[in-house]
């Protein structure tokens, strides 16, 4: 957890798993150019991709949100999750926002803490045919569906191209 530990410790932390398996870095704060500055860090550092959030304590809209996540992407070239927590971040990434940033290819996957799980099981079904991208869910309520879908595909679609999303389910 990004947020629970100080850099010395993701320091300490990844020269123990010294490459040994994926490391995925969230990059989360209250602007885009403070998440740059600590997703230059976790690059230099070695990590295989990041984890990121909207803008939190500040008010941002969707076209704010999708212009954070290319800054991010465009700049720094790491496979990125996009994390819906709304109740940390006040917003919530709405289903047409993570068409959007897959479409674009700024994001591989999604963690969803939203508690929306109604949206969560329609973004299951909208992304059930893109082996690539990868759901995952903060929630029990939804794991019933989330588990055996991610599984399945992450068993038949495994590439080196989008090994950190895949390895983040194991």
């Amino acid at each position: 957890e990004s947020r629970g530990l100080g850099d010395v410790y993701k320091r300490q932390a990844l020269a123990e798993v010294n490459g040994k398996i994926p490391v995925v870095a969230g990059v989360m704060d209250a602007a885009t150019d403070v998440c740059l500055n600590h997703a230059r860090l976790a690059k230099s550092l070695g990590v295989d991709g990041l984890v990121v959030t909207a803008p939190y304590y500040t008010r941002t809209n969707q076209a704010e949100t999708i212009d954070h996540f290319r800054y991010i992407h465009g700049e720094i070239g790491l496979p990125v999750v996009a994390y819906d927590i709304p109740a940390c971040v006040n917003i919530k990434l709405l289903r047409d926002t993570v068409h959007n940033l897959a479409r674009e290819g700024l994001i591989c996957g999604l963690k969803d803490s939203s508690g929306d799980e109604g949206g969560f099981r329609m973004l299951i079904h909208d992304f059930k045919d893109k082996p690539h991208f990868r759901l995952f869910t903060g929630s029990e309520i939804v794991a019933d569906t989330a588990i055996p879908v991610s599984y399945t595909h992450l068993r038949a679609h495994e590439t080196p191209e989008h090994l950190v999303c895949s390895l983040l389910l194991e």
